[in-house]
């Protein structure tokens, strides 16, 4: 099934496209961005988009999925997985200080095209993915 984006951000003067949650549980979620797009407002070479996805796959697996588009295949994942990397994208000097807040605008206008409005299915959705953004430590 090919799916299409829900809203294109523009993030550090780069396109970002963010889709529907692939999910189909129908449980309320946010919007999901293309890691694949956003590492390349990153100013990330291939290699290293390379490097951070099986990194990022490795370490949290089940936040990453791969869609298809007009464009062809893509690798998707919820907010949760954007907040950390585009503030380590600040803190490693690859991007502008902008560039977390560029991503939380253009994902909040992203949710703007779903269904959550009331304020239960908001906090739910916020609580999604909690359980995969933390790990256990022994």
């Amino acid at each position: 099934m090919i799916v299409k984006p829900i809203r294109t951000g523009t993030i550090n003067g780069h396109p970002v496209r963010f889709f529907k949650t692939p999910m189909s549980d129908g449980r309320p979620d946010f919007a999901w961005h293309s890691t694949d797009d956003l590492m390349k407002a990153a100013n990330l070479t291939p290699e290293m988009q390379e490097y951070f996805l099986r990194s990022m796959k490795s370490d949290r697996g089940p936040l990453y999925r791969t869609v298809t588009t007009p464009d062809g295949l893509v690798t998707v994942a919820p907010h949760c997985a954007a907040q950390g990397f585009t503030r380590a994208m600040v803190a490693v000097g690859q991007v502008p200080a902008s560039f977390p807040d560029e991503y939380l605008t253009a994902s909040f206008e992203a949710d703007d095209a779903l269904p959550i409005k009331d304020f239960d299915e908001i906090i739910a959705a916020f609580h999604r993915h909690s359980g995969a953004t933390s790990k256990k430590v022994s």
